[in-house]
């Protein structure tokens, strides 16, 4: 089993806003007994575009990409030392006893489990770099998605789609709020920061 090479990129983490339905001002509501009088109003979002261009997302990439390089570093250490102790072993193979033999036959065999246990807890299905891909992502798409929901009650969308996925084939720029969400991240990228110190 080989560690990855490549860091997953963050921004291929599933975006919470591909379907985002917020119920806009003229929205009818269950109690309603008559329809709405207006129709719906459908927006989409590039979530590509917005984890490519926001700073913030720049900084959640760069901090994986530096923590998956300690964990490779280490995978590369425990194999080179697996790798050492193997060929120690080939070589001396013909001299040494069978107890010994046995012996060192199981510290090889627990140097490649234990190898093996540490890529797989970093980059298995449910691994150290997916988890912390989450941990680095949440924090952006819960914003997205605040921003988003305050975008669709302020202007009256119905309906949100994603269009990083693929299924829009077609759609006016005119309905195309990536730039507003980008702007609304980086206002506030800008009023986070602090003012440096003279």
């Amino acid at each position: 089993m080989k560690p990855q090479r490549n860091v997953r990129r963050i921004a291929s983490v599933a975006i919470a806003v591909v379907a985002l339905w917020a119920a806009g001002p003229r929205a009818a509501r269950a109690d309603d007994t008559t329809p709405a009088a207006s129709p719906v109003k459908i927006g989409f979002v590039d979530s590509g575009k917005i984890f490519d261009q926001y700073e913030g997302a720049k900084d959640a990439q760069r901090t994986l990409e530096r923590e998956s390089k300690d964990w490779e570093a280490k995978a590369q250490k425990m194999k080179d030392s697996l790798q050492t102790s193997a060929d120690e072993l080939e070589s001396q193979r013909l001299m040494l006893s069978q107890d010994t033999l046995k012996r060192r036959e199981d510290d090889v065999a627990a140097l490649k489990k234990t190898y093996e246990d540490y890529v797989s807890s970093i980059w298995g299905d449910s691994g150290k770099l997916s988890q912390r891909n989450q941990e680095l992502t949440k924090p952006i798409i819960d914003k997205v998605n605040a921003i988003l929901h305050t975008i669709a009650e302020q202007d009256g969308y119905t309906l949100v789609l994603d269009a990083a996925g693929g299924t829009i084939v077609y759609a006016s720029p005119a309905i195309d709020l990536t730039d507003r969400v980008l702007a609304e991240l980086n206002k506030e990228g800008e009023t986070g920061k602090e003012t440096p110190k003279k």
